[in-house]
């Protein structure tokens, strides 16, 4: 997979107008939960992509040579995705997963932050078996995010916890507070920050609707499924 950009004007674009900016033998491409995605995080000209090869975290280099550098520490042993970045641009926080041990029932799979200027990480999350979607207060100092449990899938039931980035006593799932998803049988999914407010979307209706933590029902009820690109 290559990262391009829409640049009408340059004599080396595509006939679709499109710049590769990646480095011409990279593949962006993660490979967390094995599906996939969220390989890519942007802000401003700072872009941060992993590197399927390795699995590594690079930062591609704003110089215009198409180069990248790696974050994360030499090896494959951990996948990254899903990122978002601190209103600084210093720390990533996304999901890591674990390939230590490789069975796939001892792949463990956290929300972590990730220091991108030395490379470390510290483990904000961890417990169970699957994390998506952490998303940090406006803020800074809360992150939501996305857990479940085998054998359930993200469309059978999930979780939507919060908990705080810097002065939280545990980083055990089950210590978080617990926003929504909390009778086992809904799907929540894609949480995002708005004006100091949480909002979520679950299909406990029915439907995919949009919802605002700490306010029921839905804050636009319909008959419909709303979402975004998981």
């Amino acid at each position: 997979n290559v990262l391009c950009k829409h640049s009408p004007e340059d004599p080396n674009r595509s006939e679709r107008n499109g710049v590769d900016v990646s480095p011409k033998d990279s593949n962006v491409r993660t490979r967390v939960h094995e599906y996939g995605g969220g390989a890519v995080v942007m802000r401003g000209k700072r872009i941060f992509y992993s590197e399927f090869t390795t699995q590594r975290l690079c930062r591609l280099l704003d110089d215009g040579s198409s180069s990248s550098q790696p974050v994360t520490p030499e090896g494959d042993r951990f996948r990254f995705a899903d990122g978002v970045l601190s209103s600084n641009g210093k720390v990533m926080y996304c999901v890591r997963e674990d390939h230590e041990h490789t069975h796939p029932t001892n792949v463990v799979n956290e929300v972590v932050a990730v220091n991108l200027v030395d490379g470390s990480m510290k483990v904000l999350a961890t417990g169970n078996d699957f994390y998506a979607h952490p998303r940090v207060a406006s803020n800074g100092k809360k992150l939501a995010y996305i857990t479940w449990n085998h054998p359930n899938m993200p469309w059978d039931s999930t979780e939507l916890r919060v908990t705080s980035i810097y002065s939280a006593s545990s980083n055990k799932s089950c210590d978080h507070k617990l926003i929504a998803g909390e009778d086992g049988d809904t799907s929540v999914i894609q949480p995002t920050y708005q004006g100091g407010r949480l909002y979520y979307i679950s299909d406990q209706s029915g439907f995919y609707n949009i919802y605002r933590a700490g306010f029921e029902p839905s804050i636009l009820p319909m008959s419909a499924d709303f979402g975004g690109s998981a």
